[in-house]
């Protein structure tokens, strides 16, 4: 045959009784051409690169592969010509070992495709892969969600930093209550490679009376590590229970203060409803802090109604007015640190925390057919 090997026929097969002649042309010509490509722009090891190859020959067949590894395309500094046997094949698989490329350097593989006749192709060139690196990432900047987090059941934040003279080779974060630490969800890796890393950590748990810190690790292709912080985030303490106190119970339930969504909970009155009352009561994970802050969301079907949220004083046994405003037809967001910190406002027996939202109108509404209040959210935050 023409790639040099012999096949035997049975005496029963077809044919074997009788002689063939055929005129076999010398292949004089190489394989017309060759194409070479390596694993992209970085890689950790410094002693190996995987490559795949491919190159065919219409008038014969490939035996064979030629590799050389240099600093620059066609240069042999890390490792001069080496024959590869790969009889018949037109893709080609293959690492190159033994090899001891510094670290930092870009290495180049220069391959030549050879066919049964030993005439080669024309040489194919890799684009560069850079091996290792000697310096660390630039600065690494964690931004988290802001002061506070809109749940307390995961953490979303983006990495970013930069890399002059290498790449990315994965990224590693951790949660914790002080920057480094990682009590809340210790390390994770990511097989990411871009400088800017934007991502999720869930499910956690990060009860409301703490500060959350993300820290995170760019390692580039060197083994090199920059590490970075957040500067830290409040979790959110959601209603456990409601009551409505004035007005018909008309839509949501208590998920509804929990998130920014279109799950409201919803207030309906009319001129036989002066007003619209909801009472709001969770526990706290904590009874002391330095201060409590509250976010809310309202909306109402009209403007003229004096929305007034109140926080219960556990000191003094009475409702005090934390906020007071006209309400909006769409969703309308405040956030508001509560006077005199956060003891007065938890119960110290059983930590209850409460608050109501009142909306009032201001207007005559007697000859109204009816009117709505609603809340998408609202929650407690505690500083520590």
């Amino acid at each position: 045959r023409s790639d040099n090997v012999f096949q035997t026929c049975e005496i029963a097969e077809t044919g074997a009784n009788n002689q063939i002649s055929v005129n076999v042309i010398e292949d004089t010509t190489g394989p017309p051409s060759c194409a070479v490509q390596d694993d992209g722009a970085n890689q950790t090891s410094l002693t190996q690169i995987h490559i795949t190859a491919q190159s065919s020959d219409p008038h014969s067949s490939i035996q064979g592969y030629w590799t050389r590894v240099g600093s620059s395309a066609g240069a042999g500094n890390f490792q001069d010509w080496v024959l590869h046997p790969a009889n018949n094949v037109t893709n080609w698989d293959y690492t190159i070992n033994g090899l001891a490329i510094p670290a930092g350097s870009i290495a180049f593989v220069t391959v030549v495709s050879q066919n049964i006749e030993s005439a080669d192709s024309p040489f194919a060139y890799t684009d560069g892969i850079r091996c290792g690196d000697t310096t660390p990432p630039g600065p690494v900047t964690v931004t988290d969600d802001g002061q506070f987090a809109p749940r307390n059941d995961s953490i979303h934040y983006i990495n970013s930093t930069t890399e002059p003279d290498g790449g990315i080779f994965l990224w590693w974060s951790r949660v914790g209550t002080s920057a480094g630490l990682g009590n809340i969800q210790d390390w994770v890796s990511y097989n990411v490679h871009t400088l800017s890393f934007n991502n999720t950590i869930t499910p956690i748990s990060m009860p409301t009376g703490a500060w959350y810190y993300v820290t995170s690790v760019a390692r580039n292709y060197g083994g090199q590590d920059t590490t970075g912080f957040s500067n830290g985030i409040l979790s959110p303490l959601f209603p456990a229970s409601y009551t409505v106190d004035a007005g018909l119970y008309f839509g949501g339930d208590v998920t509804s203060f929990a998130y920014d969504d279109a799950n409201r909970f919803i207030i309906l009155c009319d001129e036989f409803d002066a007003n619209a009352i909801v009472r709001m009561v969770a526990t706290s994970p904590v009874a002391t802090g330095s201060q409590m802050y509250l976010l809310g969301q309202t909306s109402a079907s009209r403007t003229d109604l004096l929305e007034i949220l109140h926080v219960f004083n556990y000191d003094t046994n009475a409702w005090v007015s934390a906020n007071a405003r006209l309400t909006t037809i769409a969703d309308s967001s405040f956030t508001l640190s509560v006077a005199g910190g956060v003891n007065p406002f938890v119960n110290n027996g059983n930590s209850q925390v409460s608050a109501r939202f009142s909306a009032i109108p201001t207007a005559d509404v007697s000859n109204i057919d009816g009117w709505t209040h609603s809340v998408d959210r609202f929650n407690w935050y505690i500083a520590p």
